[in-house]
C-alpha cells in the first residue's frame, strides 16, 4: 500500500508540475450499491460510502487527467431474510482517469481504472463475522456521468467493475467479481489557471 501512496503522490506531482495548463483539486463524498456477480445473491444491496481527495489536471480546456487516494465500500447483502449474508470488503483505490468537458455544457464524461486494495474484509452468514481470504488488489473499470451544480460543485454517477476477481484467478474455481454503482458530490476547493 506504501508502494501505491508513493507512486499516486510522484505522479500527481510530476503532472502539475509539468502542466501549463490549470489543475484543481478537491474532495468528493458519497454512497455506493454493490453486489458481488458471481454470488448468487442479485441486487445492488450493499449500501456503503466512497471519498476522498481527487487532483485534476488539465491538458487541453475539455480534457483533464484524474488521480487521488480514495476509500469505497463494496460487496454483497442479501435482500432475502431467511437467507442471511453480509460481505463487506473495504477498498482503498487510486484512480487514473479521463475527465472529458462538453463545451458551453454543464455535463461531463469520466472513464479509466482504478487500482484497488483491499484492507478490510469480513463476512457474516448469520453466525457472526468472519474473515474471507480474497486477493488484495484489483484493477476496475469505471466510469461516470458528470454534472456542475455550480462553481464548485459536481453531482455524478458513477459505474465501477473489478477486471480481476475477488479472489484472484488461481484461487477459486468459480469467479466473484465487484460491481458497485455511486452517486458522488465533488467539491472544488482550490485551482490554478
Amino acid at each position: 500500500m506504501k508502494k501505491l501512496v508513493i507512486i499516486t503522490i510522484f505522479v500527481a506531482t510530476t503532472l502539475i508540475v509539468n502542466a501549463q495548463t490549470k489543475f484543481e483539486g478537491g474532495l468528493f463524498l458519497g454512497m455506493s450499491a454493490s453486489q458481488i456477480d458471481g454470488d448468487a445473491y442479485g441486487g445492488y444491496n450493499k449500501i456503503g460510502l466512497t471519498g476522498g481527495p481527487y487532483v485534476n489536471v488539465f491538458m487541453k480546456e475539455w480534457l483533464a487527467v484524474q488521480t487521488g487516494i480514495n476509500y469505497i465500500t463494496k460487496g454483497a447483502h442479501s435482500s432475502v431474510k431467511q437467507y442471511y449474508m453480509n460481505t463487506q470488503l473495504d477498498y482503498f483505490e487510486v484512480p487514473a482517469l479521463a475527465n472529458i468537458y462538453f463545451r458551453q455544457s454543464n455535463i461531463s464524461f469520466t472513464a479509466g481504472l482504478t487500482f484497488d486494495y483491499l484492507f478490510r474484509s469480513f463476512m457474516d452468514v448469520g453466525s457472526g463475522k468472519t474473515n474471507t481470504e480474497l486477493a488484495d488488489f484489483n484493477i476496475c473499470t469505471y466510469a461516470s456521468l458528470n454534472y456542475r451544480l455550480g462553481e464548485n460543485m459536481t453531482a455524478k454517477i458513477a459505474y465501477n467493475y473489478g477486471l480481476i476477481p475477488n479472489r484472484g484467478f488461481d484461487r477459486a474455481a468459480t469467479y466473484e467479481w465487484n460491481n458497485t454503482v455511486s452517486i458522488i458530490f465533488m467539491y472544488k476547493i482550490m485551482k490554478n489557471k
